[in-house]
């Protein structure tokens, strides 16, 4: 990960993942999505799929309203 100084609030910093960090968060990704379709694609119909990913895309909306995991100060 790559860290340099937030030009906008000097008490921060903004951080950038590397090649290798973007090679490890790409393999972990297609992980995760394999055991979604394993654990959820699998045992739900599609409605049921489309039902759960409007709520989750709510809560993610809802939690970036928020500000939520921002920090402070």
């Amino acid at each position: 990960m790559n860290r340099r100084p937030n030009p906008a609030n000097r008490r921060s910093s903004l951080l950038a993942l590397t090649a290798a960090g973007r090679r490890i968060l790409d393999a972990a990704t297609q992980t995760v999505e394999s055991e979604l379709r394993t654990w959820l694609a699998g045992p739900l119909p599609a409605r049921s799929l489309d039902e759960l990913a409007a709520a989750v895309a709510r809560l993610r909306q809802v939690m970036q309203d928020a500000r939520a995991g921002t920090p402070t100060g």
